[in-house]
């Protein structure tokens, strides 16, 4: 991976977490679970603790298992290619978009935020990121 395309990655992570009104951060992964580049909110949403860069690689890796599950799934029982992902949890919520080979791309939220809109953001910037894959 070239320098100009690991910043492009945090370029366009920091767009995703300033265009999405309540974003805590977002990280981009590989297919098994390794974060490739990630972006923490500063300051953290009102109402939220804080969040580390180490704690959002978890997150990351934490979705791995059941997103691939998801993918096998949805394929296998005829709906096709999962698109997107969305868990809503008791301090927010976690939005997962597919990318090329395998890459996902992965939004946490604080509780106040409006999730349709964050899911927009999301779509938009997956098609960037697909673009440097």
């Amino acid at each position: 991976m070239t320098t100009s395309t690991a910043v492009s990655f945090a370029a366009l992570l920091g767009d995703l977490v300033a265009s999405a009104k309540g974003a805590r951060g977002a990280v981009f992964c590989g297919h098994d679970g390794e974060f490739v580049d990630l972006l923490v909110a500063q300051p953290q949403p009102a109402g939220c603790g804080e969040l580390s860069d180490y704690d959002l690689k978890v997150i990351g890796a934490h979705l791995a298992a059941p997103w691939l599950r998801l993918q096998d799934g949805s394929a296998n029982g005829g709906a096709g290619t999962a698109l997107e992902m969305g868990m809503r949890c008791k301090e927010g919520a976690l939005l997962c978009a597919r990318l090329p080979e395998g890459y996902y791309l992965v939004l946490l939220l604080a509780p106040a935020a409006q999730v349709s809109r964050a899911y927009i953001e999301l779509r938009r910037v997956a098609v960037r990121l697909a673009e440097h894959l």
